[in-house]
């Protein structure tokens, strides 16, 4: 061991040492913490050891073994509860949709056209590609309604504006755990019925929904230069075969270069919104307790063999 790494397992260890002393919670307790502070956990990982960094956002539940991290997507499953989450396999990402990662910083009427130039591009090429429910959705409807093609095209991994979720929190663990096996995933979730509650009371807020009885369209509101700041479910009205196994849903934000979770938090709070660590020393028997409930690449669609050959061939160049 280097003496740079060293000093900082030793430094981790005093770190521990110091929350113990002060009676911080143990590692397995649901934590309540200031979604702006952010605070170092120190913890002994045989692969690092070092002091690894976390956002702290909303209610984070950081299970000590795969039997309390079972559970805890149990709890999120349980009978008449209803839960939107999201898997991703780096905890510290935001939920951060995928158009604005690296974006280059231009003018907001400019990305809104590269949003739409996006999608121009997508409809040209895509036609052969796709099955006819999902061309369908990319190539009918009127010119102004944005949402649905990008429905298809977030879903085939094509840069946009909308965030993929998911209906079940086992589809949600295998996504947070099949990458980036050398750090911790995270499963988000979001109370679906706070969430559709409070987003038609921001919606009518916001002077959006003028009609108690009226089906909400984002398409007038959320390609604008002056867009309001919101965020929203967006549902799928014709199931096609990847979005049904894997139970998709999307979040849509009014304006591009927000952060999902600091727009969730804000609208439904902390008793709705939170995540569960995936500790990556667990990533391994989850999938394997995963696959024992049917839960596989296969049953959910998943392309990631094919990411996987393609990241390989890019790396060799």
């Amino acid at each position: 061991m280097e003496i740079g790494e060293f000093l900082r397992l030793v430094l981790g260890l005093v770190e521990v040492a110091e929350r113990l002393r002060l009676g911080e919670p143990r590692p397995g307790a649901l934590l309540h913490r200031n979604a702006t502070r952010r605070i170092i956990v120190a913890r002994f990982d045989p692969r690092h050891c070092v002091a690894q960094q976390y956002p702290s956002i909303g209610h984070t539940a950081v299970p000590n073994d795969l039997r309390e991290l079972l559970a805890q997507l149990d709890s999120l499953s349980a009978p008449g509860r209803r839960v939107i989450c999201r898997g991703q396999s780096v905890e510290s990402w935001r939920l951060q949709p995928s158009i604005d990662r690296d974006a280059a910083s231009r003018a907001y009427v400019e990305r809104l056209e590269e949003e739409r130039r996006l999608l121009g591009q997508f409809r040209s090429r895509a036609q052969h590609l796709l099955g006819e429910i999902e061309w369908n959705y990319v190539a009918q409807g009127h010119p102004d309604d944005l949402i649905r093609p990008m429905i298809v095209m977030r879903h085939f991994g094509a840069p946009t504006r909308l965030l993929d979720w998911t209906q079940s929190p086992w589809a949600a663990a295998f996504f947070a755990a099949v990458e980036n096996f050398e750090h911790d995933g995270a499963v988000w979730w979001c109370d679906q019925a706070a969430f559709e509650k409070k987003a038609e009371d921001q919606w009518r807020r916001l002077g959006m929904l003028p009609e108690p009885t009226a089906q909400f369209d984002y398409n007038p509101f959320a390609f604008r230069e002056d867009s309001p700041e919101f965020i929203g479910p967006v549902y799928l009205r014709i199931r096609f075969a990847r979005a049904e196994a894997q139970q998709a849903l999307f979040t849509i934000a009014g304006r591009l270069g927000l952060l999902h979770d600091d727009l969730l938090r804000r609208l439904v709070g902390d008793q709705h919104f939170g995540k569960l660590l995936i500790p990556a020393l667990l990533k391994q028997e989850l999938l394997y307790a995963l696959r024992a409930r049917g839960v596989t690449a296969t049953s959910l669609h998943h392309v990631g063999a094919d990411r996987l050959g393609f990241t390989m061939s890019h790396r060799r160049r």
